[in-house]
């Protein structure tokens, strides 16, 4: 099944999105990410292992 799927996508090239994301929408999204970041630092689900590194652990 596996060498199947590859087959098919190396047949395919991965298909782009058709249209670009709005500001709003970017903004949307930045705020979304930056909140569930903050969110799993403070339960101590995501930890910073270096000044640009971090380690998260969704088992916690």
């Amino acid at each position: 099944m596996n060498s199947q799927i590859r087959s098919e996508q190396q047949d395919n090239p991965r298909v782009k999105r058709s249209r670009r994301r709005s500001m709003d929408e970017r903004i949307a999204l930045t705020e979304i990410t930056r909140a569930s970041v903050e969110r799993a630092k403070r339960e101590g689900k995501m930890k910073m292992i270096g000044k640009r590194r971090m380690y998260y652990d969704p088992a916690e």
